[in-house]
């Protein structure tokens, strides 16, 4: 069976019953609808959108992209192994049975094992290793979190949140760099010493996870994240520029919101210290802001790869970013009004359903652009 008939398809699943949950918990938290479903379930959201949707897809989409490398025979039970343990993860809250979640976590550990031995060797392999040593980074910091997650749960804990995160900004990191080095390569150069300000960012968080408990060490987070994006803005930019028309020009307005994103959840993050409102606000933008719209921004490219389809250019429409824009400004600005008193609830209450209206209009426009390869 082909991986990505299986892990593929699974973590859509996963991802779509994650975002339901979190606007579930959205419109209960602010008393809009009450009481929701699956209350037992809504506080796993941020799990499930790790380990259940954005571990299985980047895994899988770099397994398709190393067949043709000369690579060990075990990355092909990677796919199925971190898919399996997603599901068991699942099961473990649904049933009750903390030793399922054990047992998954253990799983995926497994398979990001895997996964860190893929890194290595296309690494090796490759004449530009950079952003493969960007996706190690980020693959060794989903394995910290998913051993992390066998005891302890990130809701209420902003370091474990923003180490979960780091998983999907770092791949997306070493993509875009990979990407972006054909257009500008003098940026390769620079993008050297952005991974190693990522690996301090890394360090800095961990510590903070492991050893000193100081809201100082997540401002130092955020501060180190920000100048390691810098080096890879220029040719972004240039990229930018550069796109006139077709996926060229989708790509660079996706770029654009999502940088723009990335550094305003930063700022916050720093500013927010102890205020839950800033930290969500902050959160949000980094993973709906940033990761989904690159998400987004790179599913066309991405999914030829997947699937023997390519897409049709002349298909590609805004209106699901305009969507995401709308659903996570409402979410930032409802918080950020929080923060200074002002309790507008309808604001960051409603924020999660035009985000799962933007995500189910992404997977509209995405099948009606889908062409036979």
């Amino acid at each position: 069976m082909k991986p990505r008939l299986v892990a593929v398809p699974i973590a859509v699943v996963f991802m779509l019953l994650a975002v339901v949950l979190g606007t579930l918990r959205l419109l209960s938290f602010h008393g809009i609808v009450s009481p929701t479903p699956l209350t037992f379930l809504q506080y796993h959201h941020g799990e499930l959108m790790v380990f259940a949707f954005l571990a299985p897809l980047l895994l899988t989409e770099r397994y398709l992209g190393a067949t043709n490398f000369s690579l060990n025979r075990s990355i092909h039970i990677m796919p199925f192994l971190v898919v399996a343990g997603a599901i068991l993860k699942v099961l473990s809250w649904v049933i009750g049975v903390t030793v399922l979640n054990t047992i998954g976590s253990v799983v995926i550990a497994i398979a990001v094992v895997i996964y860190v031995y893929l890194l290595y060797s296309l690494g090796r392999q490759s004449t530009q290793p950079l952003p493969f040593r960007y996706m190690l980074l980020a693959a060794l910091v989903l394995l910290a979190g998913t051993l992390f997650n066998i005891s302890r749960s990130p809701v209420g804990d902003p370091s474990f949140t923003l180490l979960l995160l780091s998983f999907p900004i770092l791949t997306i990191l070493g993509e875009r760099v990979e990407l972006s080095r054909f257009l500008s390569p003098e940026m390769y150069r620079r993008a050297e010493w952005g991974f190693w300000v990522a690996v301090t960012a890394s360090v800095v968080l961990l510590f903070r996870i492991l050893v000193v408990n100081s809201d100082y060490m997540v401002v130092a987070w955020g501060v180190l994240l920000a100048v390691a994006v810098v080096p890879v803005l220029r040719s972004e930019l240039t990229l930018v520029r550069l796109g006139r028309k077709g996926l060229h020009l989708y790509l660079g307005r996706h770029l654009v919101v999502s940088y723009v994103w990335l550094f305003l959840g930063l700022l916050v993050l720093v500013i927010a210290r102890e205020s839950y409102p800033l930290y969500d606000a902050a959160t949000h933008s980094l993973s709906i802001g940033f990761v989904f719209t690159m998400i987004m921004a790179h599913a066309p490219v991405i999914i030829p790869v997947i699937l023997p389809r390519r897409i049709a250019e002349e298909r590609l429409a805004y209106y699901p970013l305009t969507l995401l824009i709308i659903g996570t400004g409402m979410r930032v600005l409802g918080y950020l009004l929080g923060a200074v008193g002002v309790t507008i609830s309808a604001l960051a209450g409603l924020s999660g359903v035009v985000v799962l209206l933007a995500i189910i209009a992404f997977g509209v426009m995405i099948t009606r652009s889908l062409r036979p390869a």
